[in-house]
């Protein structure tokens, strides 16, 4: 009997639990768990920034300041009416070219081997290099209304390394394929860095800006021929190479033959050639290039002789930045290596550059003639 008022009470006690707990605290439907998302920090990247050297400093300075450290240029070149290019020194020792805009320097090209400095030095390679400073692959930047992020390949880890420095500058240093020595550096403030930016683009949108019309065209034109020039031969020197030789009747020929092309080329491509080469002078992300047989024979069209070397490009906004890499990588590498006597002309018409490499001088006489559309 006891039992049986046990479980009776036992039972009674459960009913008044179940239905207490149903009036005291009704069912709620679980609440969904937010999954809150991880937030990006784009400036904890997965590369890191390093103390800056006397030159990565130098980005973002006056002109005034940069003459102060520097010195007076030895020569000026006023691009167009905000844009200049101080180049220092001559030769494989002090030589260095200096891009300003709107009088604030916004890329310094390092050649001369008294300028380097840490973590560059000249001649290293890419395992010193890695040792003195972190490299990677990987970059995101946040000072544009959005983002962008871009990579470099394993090539361009080792022969194009770029350093973060905590200025915000950034340095690319510049190791030649062949040798795998370290011949140059560029030190570029960051929108300089994208506007012609030399790695894979994964995120976002390169900006883009109007360029300013030239002061002068033509002399703008013989100018940018000019410091190419300088730059491929200075690191001939740095390579113990003897200097191209140049002719006023080749590099004459050569922007002629230049400024037909530019105007006249349909005459001369093929319809794909041509449907590329004018969406890369629309659009700069898009680039163009011919090389070798093709190119040297659409020079020869245009009336100039059988070329040991030619190339055509489109765009090539920057002859500074161009020089160090096709001195050292991609298609022009192994012509500039060459050891052999040769004639070497470059011509540039607004965004078109044409390089010609002859054995031999050339004749005026009915090269415009024969280059005619």
């Amino acid at each position: 009997m006891k039992k049986v008022l046990s479980f009776v009470a036992l039972f009674v006690l459960a009913i008044l639990v179940a239905y207490g707990q149903a009036a005291f605290f009704p069912y709620l439907p679980e609440a969904k768990k937010e999954v809150t998302p991880a937030v990006q920090q784009v400036n904890t990247l997965p590369y890191e920034t390093i103390d800056d050297n006397e030159y990565s400093g130098l980005v973002g300075k006056s002109s005034q300041q940069l003459q102060k450290k520097l010195g007076t240029p030895q020569a000026t070149y006023n691009f167009t009416a905000t844009a200049q290019v101080f180049t220092y020194g001559t030769g494989v020792k002090d030589y260095l070219q200096v891009y300003l805009d709107h009088d604030i320097v916004t890329a310094l090209y390092v050649l001369g081997t008294k300028f380097q400095q840490g973590p560059f030095a000249d001649n290293m390679t890419i395992e010193e290099l890695s040792k003195a400073v972190p490299l990677t692959a990987n970059f995101r930047l946040d000072f544009l209304e959005e983002p962008v992020s871009f990579e470099l390949s394993e090539e361009e880890l080792n022969y194009r390394p770029l350093v973060a420095f905590k200025s915000g500058a950034f340095g690319i240093g510049y190791l030649d394929q062949e040798s795998g020595k370290l011949v140059g550096v560029a030190y570029l403030a960051p929108a300089i860095l994208l506007e012609d930016l030399p790695y894979t683009l994964t995120e976002g949108q390169l900006p883009y800006e109007e360029k300013e019309a030239p002061l002068d065209v033509a002399r703008n034109n013989q100018e940018k021929a000019l410091l190419y020039r300088q730059m491929v031969t200075v690191l001939r020197e740095k390579l113990a190479l003897a200097p191209f030789k140049e002719e006023a009747a080749n590099n004459s020929a050569l922007l002629s033959a230049t400024q037909n092309l530019a105007q006249n080329y349909r005459n001369y491509f093929n319809d794909e050639e041509a449907h590329d080469f004018q969406a890369s002078q629309v659009i700069s992300q898009l680039s163009f290039e011919l090389t070798d047989k093709r190119a040297a024979s659409i020079l020869q069209e245009l009336g100039l002789p059988e070329a040991r070397g030619a190339f055509i490009r489109v765009p090539a906004a920057d002859p500074l930045e161009r020089g160090l890499k096709d001195f050292t990588t991609g298609s022009l590498q192994k012509l500039y290596h060459t050891e052999e006597e040769t004639i070497f002309s470059v011509a540039f018409q607004d965004n078109v550059m044409v390089v010609l490499m002859t054995e031999d001088k050339i004749s005026t006489t009915n090269t415009s003639q024969e280059g005619s559309p």
